[in-house]
This record gives structure tokens, sequence and C-alpha cells, in this order.
């Protein structure tokens, strides 16, 4: 619980600037199969391969599990955080 208030780099909670770089690209992973056969659906794009067509009919099971899967991949390979240091918590310890 102390890492959410932590300034720490090792906090379980630490992100890059701020952003989850992690979530970013498994939201893009899972949006861009879909795209071309949004474009087809909509008439941006007159033909496009069949397996964009699949794609974009499945696209809640196809972007959730391929964002997913990456997500997992990404944040396991982030590894384990260290130790938070004892004092480092901006909100006082309970005793």
């Amino acid at each position: 619980m102390s890492d959410l208030y932590s300034r720490s780099p090792y906090g379980a909670y630490r992100y890059s600037r701020g952003f989850n770089v992690a979530a970013i690209v498994a939201l893009v992973t899972g949006i861009l199969p879909v795209v071309p056969g949004f474009f087809q659906k909509v008439g941006i794009a007159t033909s496009v391969p069949h397996t964009f067509v699949v794609i974009y009919n499945n696209a809640w099971f196809i972007s959730f599990f391929s964002g997913g899967f990456l997500y997992l991949v990404l944040s396991n390979l982030r590894g384990k955080p260290g130790k938070s240091a004892a004092g480092d918590p901006i909100l006082p310890t309970a005793k």
C-alpha cells in the first residue's frame, strides 16, 4: 500500500513520466488489427482482405486477448519492483 504514495523509482506503481508504457503499447496493439475492417465498414476503404473483416467482426475478442496478452508479457518483462526505502512514502507509516 505504501508504494501507491511513494516517489521511489523502485515502487510498484512507478511509470515512465507518469505513463504506463506497457499499457499504451498493449492498447495500440489491440486497436491496430481492427482499423482496416473499420475503414471498410464505414466506406473509407473500398476493399480489404477478408481476414481484416473477420478480425473487425470479432474485435472485442481479438483486441482483448491480443492486448491483454501483450500487457501481461510486457509487465512481466519489467520485473518485480525493488524494495522501497523505509522512509520514502509521502504518507507516514502506521504504527
